[in-house]
């Protein structure tokens, strides 16, 4: 024993790390696939549109983790749930988003027609007209709206005509001066070719319970200033029965 060499000692650790490592269970890449689509699933606040990858984190996880619980020799199961728990997540964040910013826009397009339908009734025809326009082809306050619309010709004097005659503008000054429009409910909110927004909402005269409801449609822009702030303009652009 005394001339037993330290060297001669059998080593054990090396072969062990081997057989360890060789023996690893492999890691699923469906399940990898499904964490990953779950973590791109947060761009579903950003834009509802991209819902669809939310969805598929949850199927892919869903799909995973049936797979691997029949694979017992294959990892991944903790990941394909991460990804289910984070499609989900940002699915529900996505909708309610998007709830809530449809639900403000109703209101604010609620009160623009509320204003605009309103003077119609009192039969202030030009200052509602104004609201038609684009907001920097309004006139200044203070301007004789009346000896303006005189001057006007070609294109923007039939315009004018067209909105004088509009059956539904005739319709809604009938309602006289004790008028009461309210927001009935939202319609839609549709996207324009110049990243604008489209608001159709119903509103009604509330001081009359039989009247009719009558469908505004609204134009929202936003533009950004020499600030760096956003600012929103609002145009009527169709009323109707």
């Amino acid at each position: 024993m005394a001339d037993e060499s330290v060297s001669t000692r059998p080593i054990f650790a090396s072969e062990e790390t081997e057989y360890l490592v060789a023996s690893r269970a492999p890691l699923s890449m469906v399940a990898v696939a499904s964490l990953v689509l779950g973590l791109l699933s947060v761009l579903t606040t950003l834009s509802i549109n991209l819902i669809v990858l939310a969805i598929l984190a949850v199927a892919i996880g869903i799909g995973a983790y049936w797979q691997l619980s029949r694979q017992p020799g294959t990892r991944g199961r903790s990941l394909a749930m991460i990804g289910i728990s984070l499609g989900i997540g940002f699915a529900i964040w996505g909708v309610a988003n998007l709830y809530f910013r449809n639900t403000h826009l109703y209101q604010m397009a609620g009160q623009l027609s509320h204003h605009f339908l309103q003077q119609i009734s009192q039969n202030q025809l030009l200052p509602a007209y104004e609201l038609m326009q684009p907001e920097p082809a309004r006139q200044v306050a203070g301007t004789s709206l009346e000896e303006h619309y005189e001057r006007v010709e070609g294109p923007e004097k039939t315009s004018l005509q067209d909105y004088m005659n509009n059956p539904s503008v005739l319709d809604v000054k009938k309602h006289g001066a004790a008028a009461n429009w309210q927001l009935v409910n939202g319609l839609r909110i549709t996207p324009t070719h110049d990243q604008g927004l489209h608001i159709a909402v119903k509103m009604r005269d509330v001081s009359q319970p039989d009247s009719k409801t009558i469908d505004v449609t609204l134009n929202r822009t936003l533009k950004k200033t020499t600030d760096g702030d956003w600012t929103s303009s609002w145009m009527v652009v169709d009323l109707r029965p």
